[in-house]
């Protein structure tokens, strides 16, 4: 019974922090792919305002590291609670500012820089961007929760594991002494039969 209770609430406390450590990959992934989407679009905007290819650098890395990110994102959500499962619908607005950076670019590679600056002018990135950023605090702030809720649970985990292990300890402390008592009645027994 003891190693029983003793496995449940060890048991308890690893899916705990297990949970904790996929919600702190979940908020870095949601941190870095924005930040990361941010470099695409400042890359790409300042590639169509001056032509210059040194903004393309930066587009180039934020491109890959929004890719990794996505990833991370995906991966850390696969064995989440359903309810903190957005990366779907996150990643969907995402690879959608990517294409429209990526077309973007495109525009001006292929001789059309008129209608790179409509675009740029026209805002729709920085709508999209803005949309995106409220959809990711909005999904930080609910990882946070999640983060508070499963720290908790850890805590009382381990919590509850101490507790298990002290009362064990004590009983096989009490078990020792009884047996040592027992030991010692036996021998004195025996020490006056003998005599």
């Amino acid at each position: 019974l003891l190693a029983f209770l003793t496995g449940e609430t060890i048991s308890t406390y690893l899916s705990s922090a297990s949970k904790l450590a996929a919600v702190h990959t979940r908020l870095g992934a949601l941190e870095h792919v924005f930040s990361a989407l941010k470099d695409v679009q400042r890359g790409a905007r300042g590639y169509v305002i001056t032509g210059d290819t040194a903004f393309l650098a930066p587009y180039r890395t934020g491109d890959v590291e929004v890719m990794l990110q996505i990833g991370r994102l995906r991966d850390a959500e696969e064995d989440s609670q359903p309810e903190s499962r957005r990366a779907d619908s996150i990643v969907a607005l995402i690879e959608s500012e990517l294409r429209a950076a990526h077309e973007t670019v495109d525009q001006i590679r292929h001789g059309d820089p008129a209608r790179a600056q409509e675009t740029l002018k026209a805002g729709e990135a920085e709508r999209a961007m803005d949309s995106l950023a409220k959809i990711v605090r909005h999904a930080a702030g609910e990882e946070e929760a999640l983060l508070a809720n499963f720290s908790f649970a850890a805590k009382i985990g381990l919590l509850d594991a101490l507790t298990v292990l002290v009362i064990v300890f004590i009983l096989n402390l009490a078990i020792i002494i009884a047996i040592f008592i027992l030991l010692q009645r036996h021998i004195t027994q025996q020490q006056r039969m003998a005599d």
